[in-house]
């Protein structure tokens, strides 16, 4: 009848295990597999701790329980409370994680804008799935691996739009240059006004910011980043990086909405 804490690198280090994976079941519980078996039902707390209920640990194999019992640390923040909403409670939290519809999401965008002006807002880079299956908060363990996150992102986004597509859509004026997310920005102005189009970009924008960033980047200029895609510096980094995650999952659906139905959807400043 007891749960275990563990520091999120474990998640990291299963899932360097051949046939390892992670799925899942609500914003903050899911399940991490080493060998393509049944895995670990787990949550995570405020503190981006990782919570496993005991007994779930004593039932795998020996070599994945000394890899788990490396990142066992001591009970703080609590155990998640979606993951006791599942297993103590038997009421699921009707909630959803970002991991899972980064694509989605992409797709969902495509879509609107292939319906409102037969374009498509990304080339579609083969890659894309595999990237964004590596995309997920537990890559976001220190401050250099939040930007590798960033990073990622940033090459689902914003390096793989379309440029030229979009900027049939709103052509350059003379001399003009105008890179993949100011294209996109001009297209939204184009369905709605300026005014939307700035506030319906920031998350973007400030992931791309965070892309181009390193370690040395004055931490004034990373706060201003993070603070413009509407993430918390001050949070834990796997905090972070599912805030981040979150931010652009709903940017992409809200710009979708309003290339799709510009009449019905506001986008906040």
């Amino acid at each position: 009848g007891r749960w275990l804490w563990f520091n999120p690198g474990v998640a990291k280090a299963a899932l360097t295990c051949r046939g390892s994976g992670l799925s899942w079941y609500t914003r903050e519980t899911g399940q991490i597999s080493m060998a393509g078996d049944g895995g670990v039902h787990f949550g995570v707390n405020e503190l981006g701790l990782i919570n496993v209920y005991a007994k779930d640990i004593g039932y795998l194999p020996l070599w994945q329980q000394r890899i788990w019992s490396g990142f066992n640390v001591a009970p703080d923040g609590g155990v998640s409370k979606e993951l006791l909403a599942s297993q103590a409670e038997g009421m699921p939290a009707e909630t959803q994680a970002a991991e899972q519809f980064l694509v989605k999401a992409r797709e969902a965008l495509d879509e609107a804008l292939l319906a409102r002006f037969g374009k498509r807002v990304f080339r579609g880079h083969l890659g894309i799935v595999e990237i964004a299956s590596r995309c997920h908060r537990f890559r976001a363990l220190d401050r250099a691996s939040l930007f590798e996150l960033a990073k990622d992102l940033a090459r689902i986004t914003a390096d793989d739009i379309d440029s030229k597509e979009l900027q049939t859509i709103v052509p350059l004026e003379n001399e003009e240059k105008r890179g993949s997310l100011k294209s996109l920005e001009r297209v939204i102005a184009k369905v709605r006004t300026s005014r939307f189009a700035a506030p319906a970009m920031k998350a973007l924008f400030g992931i791309y910011d965070l892309r181009l960033a390193d370690a040395h980047l004055a931490s004034e200029e990373v706060n201003q980043s993070l603070e413009r895609i509407g993430v918390n510096p001050k949070d834990p980094y796997v905090v972070q990086g599912r805030d981040m995650l979150e931010a652009l999952v709903s940017t992409l659906y809200a710009i979708a909405r309003v290339i799709h139905e510009p009449e019905r959807h506001v986008i906040s400043e």
